[in-house]
């Protein structure tokens, strides 16, 4: 059977156009890379830090053990390893495993508060923080300490239980 010129034709552009296409893929295919590895930090394993491919929603977060595997866009994808408490690190994700350890932020974390019943780590306080300067108090035209405290410290309710001259102090300091 002989062909006539245009079905020569059609089948040339369906064998470039078939070649073509394989090209393209194997060339998206090939450019992906599949990432494993551990985060810890000083103490063992993180479970649930966030591994994001930077620039993309393409992310995983680690697991009990502080495993994680990611199938990046490109061979060069800057992986972004953040957890509550850590710093952010930023790597080139240029290697098949990579296991890192994440440092902690710990600028805040050892402020003590001194409360009116002791002192607190500034990071185990459940409430609000409230202060007054003596300097603020001495100011104060009222005779009475409870009553220089009246308005002045959010949630303090001061009660003066008389107007009678002389009787000017307070008969109670509430916390509401």
């Amino acid at each position: 059977m002989k062909l006539n010129p245009s079905q020569h034709l059609k089948q040339y552009i369906v064998l470039f156009t078939t070649l073509g296409m394989f090209f393209v893929s194997s060339h998206l295919v090939f450019s992906q890379q599949s990432i494993d590895g551990i985060i810890t930090d000083n103490l063992g394993p993180l479970p649930g830090v966030s591994v994001v491919e930077k620039g993309t929603s393409n992310g995983t977060v680690t697991d009990f053990d502080g495993r994680y595997s990611i199938t990046t866009q490109n061979k060069n994808a800057i992986l972004v390893y953040s957890y509550l408490g850590f710093l952010t690190q930023e790597l080139v994700a240029n290697l098949d495993t990579i296991n890192i350890e994440l440092t902690p932020v710990t600028d805040d974390l050892d402020e003590v508060i001194i409360t009116g019943y002791g002192s607190q780590r500034k990071a185990t306080i459940t409430g609000a923080v409230s202060s007054l300067k003596g300097g603020d108090l001495v100011k104060s035209p009222a005779v009475d300490i409870t009553n220089s405290l009246s308005g002045r410290i959010p949630g303090i309710v001061v009660r003066q239980s008389s107007g009678e001259p002389g009787f000017d102090g307070s008969r109670g300091l509430h916390r509401s």
